[in-house]
């Protein structure tokens, strides 16, 4: 003889386990940085895991890692949801990105030998500026005084000024540029130059003087003496200087 059981029983699903691991929460990253997004996720029922990232920021990915550049700050709420083809499993994490490095300035062209007369007793000083959270203003500095301001509410900035040096005494001068950024921390970075001022006054032959403050676009003729003299040359470029940066 033969005997049947008929038995019931359930088959259940355990839903993955899921914890992001990179952003930790809470952590904090400089403006700029590369953010690595990593998970651990551990399922029992080896139905194959499916990723779905959600950034507060509009940003989604569907891979188990991937990184993203940050490049403006915030706080950035993260999700991963993962689902192993019958259940769902959510964690979620937050982090910070910040603005803590002083703005760059990235190129400076200026010449670095002027003559009043010869040039016209001006010069054109051209700067480029970077910063990530934008540059809020900039600004040429002669002698403790302010004479030239650029704003921009941008990322990348470009400013020119046209400086009067007629009033200035010649000999080594020397200029300061300060920019600053939008960041919460008002972030500023400063840098001196210099540069040569001459004149058809300054007992030199510099320009195109045919000698000591004569000749060229100096008046009287310059007799044999001043004009067997030489002086300084005439060159272009940008002179260096220090630099600094505060918040």
């Amino acid at each position: 003889k033969f005997h049947s059981l008929l038995t019931n029983f359930t088959v259940q699903n355990y839903p993955p386990a899921v914890v992001i691991v990179s952003p930790a929460n809470n952590s904090i990253y400089e403006v700029g940085s590369e953010v690595i997004f990593g998970s651990y996720v551990q399922d029992g029922d080896t139905n194959g895991a499916r990723y779905n990232w959600t950034l507060s920021n509009g940003v989604t990915s569907t891979e188990a890692n991937f990184t993203v550049q940050w490049n403006s700050t915030g706080v950035v709420n993260t999700t991963l949801q993962v689902f192993d083809g019958i259940s769902y499993s959510t964690n979620t994490s937050t982090f910070f990105i910040n603005d803590t490095i002083a703005p760059n300035i990235t190129a400076i062209a200026y010449p670095r030998e002027v003559h009043k007369e010869y040039d016209g007793g001006s010069m054109i000083i051209n700067v480029s500026f970077f910063d990530y959270s934008s540059i809020a203003d900039a600004f040429f500095i002669l002698h403790n005084t302010t004479i030239g301001t650029c704003v921009y509410d941008n990322q990348y900035a470009n400013c020119s000024w046209t400086i009067d040096l007629y009033n200035v005494s010649v000999g080594n001068v020397l200029f300061n540029i300060t920019v600053q950024d939008n960041s919460t921390y008002k972030k500023i970075q400063w840098n001196n130059y210099s540069f040569l001022l001459t004149s058809c006054f300054d007992g030199l032959k510099n320009g195109n003087e045919g000698g000591i403050d004569c000749g060229g676009v100096c008046s009287g003729t310059c007799s044999s003496s001043s004009s067997s003299s030489s002086g300084s040359g005439s060159s272009s470029g940008g002179g260096g200087g220090g630099s600094s940066s505060s918040g």
